[in-house]
């Protein structure tokens, strides 16, 4: 199985602190589209976001996964210019380039780096952070890390027939971050996996917001 994954690069810099912003404006421009707010009729939409606003090579983007990149096929074009307006300032962003790549889960040995990973929800950040060990810490994120990614493969549609192996290699920075009112940490990791991550997209928590973001390390 092969899902469709498309990202739209702007070439208007935006710093991490005005991601949700972002969001907001390129929300407004599609009101009527579900996804770009990551909700449903009935409300929040607790499945694997399908718009992801991020900040990749220090640019503004958005990736769509699955019927998000079928949206940003059709609504947005390389030249296009938009003009948001982010904490009442007033930008012009131009799109630079548009990609598309297919991801299917072929087995194998991968290494990637995951950018601002929220692993913990409140109560397992209050578990880890009363970790007699550094051991019982980087098992608990490891649990946390299988876990994500079956999520984030459930979310795609996949269910693996073998066993997923995903192994954390080393934790670069961590850092105390405000997420939904709550104090959390966020990680950024080099990881050891057996089957492959969809690049670009986000992993954990906030990923429509741009938190946990994959990248190859080649």
């Amino acid at each position: 199985m092969e899902t469709k994954i498309t990202t739209v690069l702007f070439e208007g810099q935006i710093a991490p602190n005005e991601i949700s912003a972002f969001r907001g404006a390129i929300m407004k421009m599609f009101p009527d589209e579900n996804m770009y707010h990551n909700h449903e009729d009935k409300g929040f939409r607790y499945a694997y976001p399908q718009i992801h606003y991020k900040i990749l090579e220090g640019k503004a983007a958005i990736v769509g996964v699955g019927e998000g990149a079928e949206s940003l096929e059709r609504h947005w074009k390389t030249g296009d210019i938009c003009q948001i307006c982010i904490h009442d300032e007033a930008r012009e962003l131009k799109v630079e380039g548009k990609y598309t790549h297919y991801f299917s889960p072929v087995k194998g040995s991968y290494r990637y780096s995951i950018t601002q990973w929220i692993a913990l929800n409140q109560a397992n950040y209050k578990t880890y952070k009363s970790a007699q060990s550094i051991t019982e810490q980087a098992s608990l994120l490891e649990r946390t890390l299988k876990g994500n990614i079956l999520s984030l493969y459930k979310g795609l549609g996949i269910w693996l027939e073998e066993e997923l192996v995903a192994a954390i290699a080393s934790i670069h920075k961590t850092r105390t971050i405000r997420y939904k009112h709550n104090e959390l940490i966020s990680f950024d990791i080099t990881i050891h996996t057996n089957f492959p991550l969809p690049v670009n997209c986000g992993l954990g928590k906030g990923v429509s917001k741009g938190y946990g973001t994959i990248e190859t390390i080649k």
